[in-house]
């Protein structure tokens, strides 16, 4: 950074405090983010302590920053100064001081950055632009920590209001729509992450937006955001599933004058009656939760109403908000599953239903029993997670068009049974009840066919 901006940074005071994190103590981290450091080098190695949460020797850490970088020759001077400075004298009060000061000269530079954004805005006439960049700057530093407390007995009226109200709840939490999950699990809970996992194109992205759709339909607010699709692909899903249209209609644009009037038609009956909302948010890879947290509130700012449930599809392709330059990793997989939790929690008064997907290992492909350990960074993300239920489909399943559901880990709940779904990918729909008895019947037909020719064969 230069000109104008060199007035508002400190080098010696940012190598003191990264010195002092790697060398000495790490606990600091918590209070300061990557951004309080102007130097790229710095920010890096902010990222490796604080996801660590150790402090290193000097060995040890040039070993890791070379694991980062292609050529750690390049950063030596970094590393050389990074171990060479003293320390021995700085207390931790000291570093409270640096700390304070990095922030407000951090602050400065970000409000230069920001002023010029929000100027060109103005000039386009982009008011929701123009509200971002304010709430940004707004929010600047505000560490959203929220702690409810209360003493046991005392908050017994408040229990017993809540349990008041779910007695008079056909369902406490919000449906999915599959029926079986919905009566044993009480639906999608606020307060909850809940995670679908799923081997690839076995329609995880599809079930997620189900969700999302089923819920809508019952009038709740839903935020769904989409990561590696656009916003009108997702669309064109929800098109297909309300409307009753072939998706590859969409795909290929194969509409006739009747497909029009029926899409048309069904549109402006939703526009009608429709008094809640289904926002679809499609953000770049490595996004992050507390990007999602900024766009959740645009929303509500933008409706006046509360997000009932978050739709993220999906962690893996998420970065922590800690930064990291390794997302694949299994530390950074579990800190996205963290950082979606902490919005589940804290996002507003009584929580949000988040739910997201995450993929399995190679070996749980077409098996008969999903388990704990075929989920992709398992041992975290489970930990992290409060619900987590898994799509497969083994050969027999596949023989049949069917497809198990199957629950990995309900937290305070016994296991719910496996759950058949009866999926319509042409409409876009995980669980097409309405051709469940079609499908058995034809499953009935298929199995005495071939016990007919097994008879067959044995004489």
């Amino acid at each position: 950074m230069n000109g104008t901006g060199d007035k508002y940074r400190d080098s010696n005071s940012e190598l003191k405090l990264i010195a002092y994190l790697i060398r000495k103590d790490h606990r600091l981290c918590g209070e300061i983010s990557r951004d309080v450091f102007s130097i790229k080098a710095y920010k890096m190695f902010f990222d490796i302590v604080s996801t660590n949460r150790t402090t290193f020797p000097k060995d040890v850490f040039k070993s890791i920053v070379g694991e980062r970088v292609k050529n750690v020759e390049l950063l030596n001077p970094y590393l050389i100064k990074l171990f060479k400075i003293r320390i021995d004298n700085v207390s931790n009060k000291n570093v409270k001081i640096i700390i304070n000061k990095l922030k407000k000269l951090y602050a400065y530079r970000f409000s230069i950055e920001k002023s010029d954004e929000i100027v060109e805005s103005i000039e386009k006439d982009d008011i929701d632009k123009v509200k971002k960049i304010a709430r940004q700057i707004a929010s600047m530093g505000v560490t959203r920590k929220r702690i409810y407390t209360g003493e046991y007995l005392k908050d017994y009226e408040k229990r017993k209001a809540i349990i008041k109200m779910r007695m008079g709840m056909s369902n406490v939490g919000i449906p999915t729509g599959i029926k079986q999950f919905d009566k044993v699990s009480g639906g999608l809970m606020k307060g909850e992450l809940g995670i679908l996992v799923g081997e690839s194109a076995i329609g995880k992205s599809i079930g997620l937006e189900n969700f999302g759709l089923n819920a809508w339909e019952l009038d709740f607010n839903i935020a769904y955001f989409s990561i590696e699709m656009s916003k009108d692909a997702v669309g064109f899903r929800a098109d297909s599933n309300l409307m009753k249209l072939k998706y590859i209609k969409f795909r290929l644009g194969q509409f006739t004058n009747s497909d029009l009037l029926k899409w048309e038609k069904g549109i402006k009956k939703y526009r009608e009656t429709k008094d809640n909302f289904f926002e679809i948010v499609s953000l770049p890879r490595s996004c992050n939760a507390s990007e999602i947290e900024t766009e959740m509130e645009r929303i509500q700012d933008q409706y006046g109403q509360k997000i009932d449930l978050l739709i993220v599809d999906y962690l893996n392709i998420m970065r922590p908000n800690s930064g990291g330059s390794n997302p694949k990793g299994w530390e950074s997989q579990v800190d996205i599953a963290w950082d979606l939790k902490e919005i589940a929690t804290d996002f507003q008064e009584e929580g949000v239903a988040v739910w997201t997907g995450n993929q399995v290992t190679d070996e749980a492909e077409g098996i008969g029993i999903l388990r704990k350990k075929h989920i992709k960074y398992g041992r975290g993300i489970v930990e992290a997670s409060n619900i987590i239920v898994g799509l497969i489909q083994t050969e027999d399943n596949e023989f049949e068009d069917l497809i198990q559901l199957q629950t990995v880990k309900l937290r305070d709940l016994s296991k719910i049974p496996v759950i058949i779904l009866r999926p319509n990918f042409d409409l876009m729909m995980l669980n097409d009840e309405s051709i469940g008895s079609a499908t058995r019947s034809l499953s009935k037909t298929i199995k005495q066919s071939a016990k007919k020719k097994a008879r067959v064969r044995k004489r």
